[in-house]
């Protein structure tokens, strides 16, 4: 009976609450990795 009223008021757990946080979150970790990759990864890349 708890978990029914629980689940009624906590819509942490719908659909689009979880892509939307989902998707900001991978937005933001990829957004991250392309600013930072040319200056950790310039030892690997070697010019002639």
């Amino acid at each position: 009976m708890m978990q029914k009223i629980v689940r009624i008021h906590c819509l942490e757990t719908a659909t689009p609450f979880v892509s939307f946080w989902y998707l900001l979150g991978l937005s933001i970790a990829t957004l991250f990795g392309r600013l930072i990759e040319p200056h950790v990864l310039c030892w690997y890349v070697s010019e002639p």
